[in-house]
């Protein structure tokens, strides 16, 4: 647990693009939803006060799930390690 908050830079087209979620006991989930492709910044803030940052690639088609219930996770893996 050495995380403390995790900051996503979402595309500048979204409402509230910046993104904190401070919640460590469910892993820094956010959920949008969106479609199409695009560059995400995550910032990633310690516990000890030091902070780094990756850039991750997100592309979501305009396939949606059969049932209006169901829910896909497709974060990509290299997202899904750096949490």
């Amino acid at each position: 647990d050495t995380l403390k908050k995790v900051e996503y830079e979402l595309h500048p087209s979204f409402y509230n693009p910046l993104r904190a979620v401070e919640n460590p006991k469910g892993g820094f989930p956010l959920d949008i939803w969106t479609w199409g492709e695009f560059d995400i910044t995550v910032t990633f803030y310690y516990k000890d006060g030091s902070v780094s940052d990756s850039v991750f690639s997100l592309a979501y088609s305009d396939e949606l799930p059969a049932s209006d219930k169901a829910y896909i996770d497709i974060t990509p893996d290299s997202l899904k390690r750096a949490l």
